[in-house]
C-alpha cells in the first residue's frame, strides 16, 4: 500500500505472530478433501500470551524499513493509510491505533473493547471527517471472542459540529 500525497512511499503490512505446533500426518492428498499434511488441522494453539503482532512501514522503492511497531496481540485488522500522513489500524485486543506514517508515532491508542479484526475507513461528509472502525470478531483460529459484530464511527477532533 502507498500512502497516498507521501514523498517516500510506504508499504505498510500488518502482521500476526500466532505460534502454532504442529505434528507430521500420515497419508497423503485425498483429492477433494482438505489437506495440509499435519495431524492435528492447522495445528495446537499456544497460548495468547505467547502471541504479538506488528505493523512495519517500507520504503516501497529501497526496500528500507522506516518504522515498526510491536503489539501485545495478533493483528488482523485492515491497515489503512491516508493522504494526510496518517496510518489507521486495530489489534485483537480491541485497541484502535492511529500512526504518523512518517515515523511511527503513536497518535491514538483507543481501546473499543472486542477485537478488531474488519476494514477501517475515512470518508468525509458534511465538512467533516469520520473515521469508521469494524469491530466484534470471535475467531477460533486467532482465538478471539466476541460480541456481535459493530461499527464505531469517529469524528476527528478540532472540527466544527455538524
Amino acid at each position: 500500500m502507498r500512502s497516498p500525497g507521501d514523498a517516500v512511499a510506504h508499504i505498510v503490512e500488518a502482521g500476526e505472530q500466532n505460534p502454532q505446533t504442529m505434528h507430521l500426518g500420515e497419508g497423503g492428498f485425498l483429492g477433494a478433501e482438505h489437506f495440509i499434511g499435519s495431524a492435528n488441522g492447522f495445528g495446537a494453539q499456544d497460548s495468547k500470551d505467547q502471541r504479538f503482532g506488528h505493523i512495519t512501514a517500507v520504503d516501497a522503492d529501497s526496500g528500507k524499513v522506516i518504522w515498526k511497531y510491536d503489539t501485545e496481540s495478533s493483528m488482523v485488522a485492515s491497515v489503512t493509510p491516508t493522504a494526510g500522513g496518517v496510518v489507521l489500524t486495530g489489534d485483537t485486543k480491541g485497541n484502535f491505533l492511529a500512526f504518523d506514517a512518517a515515523n511511527g508515532n503513536v497518535l491514538l491508542k483507543k481501546p473499543l473493547g472486542d477485537p478488531i479484526g474488519g476494514g477501517i475507513v475515512t470518508y468525509q461528509l458534511g465538512g467533516i471527517q469520520y473515521v469508521a472502525v469494524a469491530g466484534g470478531m470471535k475467531n477460533p483460529v486467532v482465538d478471539t471472542e466476541s460480541g456481535p459484530a459493530w461499527v464505531a464511527i469517529l469524528a476527528l477532533p478540532g472540527q466544527p459540529k455538524p
